[in-house]
C-alpha cells in the first residue's frame, strides 16, 4: 500500500525546509523529499567556513526555522536543530522521477520505484545541478574545478578564478591567503557583487593580495596555462596556473 500525506515537499533547501517546518508546526501530515544524503545541499557544497549573507537586510521572514547571516557551519547547525525540534518528516536519498495526478490526488514516483500519494505537492527544488561550466578548449582538464570545498587544501599554488560574481570573489579571496591568485573578470568592474564582497575584492586588488584581469575572456586552457583575450582581442595574457 502507498504512503499518503496531506503535503509532500520536493527539495530541502531553505524554501523546502521552511515549508516542512510550518507543516510540522501546524500538525499537517507531510513528507520532505531530498535526493541528496543531507538537507540544504547547495549550502553543504559551499566552501568550508563561507560567510552566508542575509540580504536584503529587511527581508520579512515567516519561516518556522531561524535564519541570520553567519558561517556555513553555524547555519547548517541551526537548521539541523530546528528540523529535529519541529519533528519534520524528512527522507534523504529520495529522488523524484515522476509526478502525476492532480490536486487532492497526486502520485509521486521515486527513482527507486516507491510510490507516494499526496493531496498537495510543493516543488522547492533549486538549480544546484546546473553548473555554469566553461565551454573553451581545455575546460574539462583535471586541473579545472567547478566547486571549492576547502580553500585551506591549496597552498603556494598559482590559481586562476574565472568569474566576477559573489562565488568567484569569495573563492578568490579565500584562496589568496596562501596562494598566487588571478581573478578573470569579463567586465570592467564587479557589477554583480554584493556590497560586502565588492569592498573586499577591491581592497584585495588594491593591496596586491591578488591580481585581476579586467575585460578578459578565457579562450583556451592548457596544461599549466590559461589564455585570455582582452577587449576585442587586441591583446592577450597567458597566465600560469595549477587550478581554475
Amino acid at each position: 500500500m502507498s504512503e499518503s500525506y496531506e503535503v509532500v515537499i520536493v527539495g530541502s533547501g531553505p524554501a523546502g525546509i521552511s515549508t516542512a517546518g510550518r507543516a510540522a508546526e501546524c500538525k499537517v501530515s507531510h513528507l520532505l523529499l531530498e535526493r541528496a544524503p543531507h538537507f540544504a545541499d547547495t549550502i553543504h557544497k559551499y566552501q568550508k567556513g563561507k560567510y552566508v549573507m542575509a540580504t536584503p537586510a529587511r527581508l520579512p521572514l515567516r519561516s518556522a526555522l531561524a535564519f541570520d547571516a553567519g558561517s556555513r557551519e553555524d547555519i547548517l547547525d541551526i537548521w539541523r536543530a530546528g528540523l529535529e525540534a519541529k519533528g519534520v518528516n524528512i527522507r534523504f536519498n529520495s529522488e523524484v522521477a515522476r509526478i502525476s495526478g492532480s490536486r487532492g490526488a497526486f502520485e509521486i514516483t521515486l527513482a527507486d520505484g516507491a510510490v507516494i500519494m499526496a493531496a498537495n505537492v510543493v516543488m522547492a527544488i533549486g538549480l544546484q545541478g546546473n553548473l555554469n561550466k566553461l565551454t573553451v578548449p581545455g575546460a574539462e582538464l583535471p586541473l579545472v574545478q567547478y566547486q571549492l570545498d576547502d580553500p585551506g587544501e591549496y597552498e603556494d599554488e598559482s590559481i586562476v578564478v574565472i568569474g566576477a560574481g559573489d562565488a568567484a570573489i569569495e573563492n578568490a579571496i579565500a584562496l589568496a591567503r596562501q596562494n598566487r591568485v588571478v581573478i578573470v573578470n569579463r567586465r570592467g568592474e564587479f557589477s554583480r557583487a554584493k556590497t560586502g564582497n565588492l569592498n573586499q575584492i577591491r581592497q584585495a586588488i588594491d593591496s596586491g593580495a591578488l591580481k585581476c584581469e579586467y575585460n578578459a575572456e578565457p579562450v583556451r586552457i592548457e596544461a599549466g596555462h590559461t589564455l585570455c583575450y582582452h577587449g576585442l582581442g587586441s591583446s592577450r595574457a597567458v597566465m600560469p596556473l595549477e587550478g581554475v
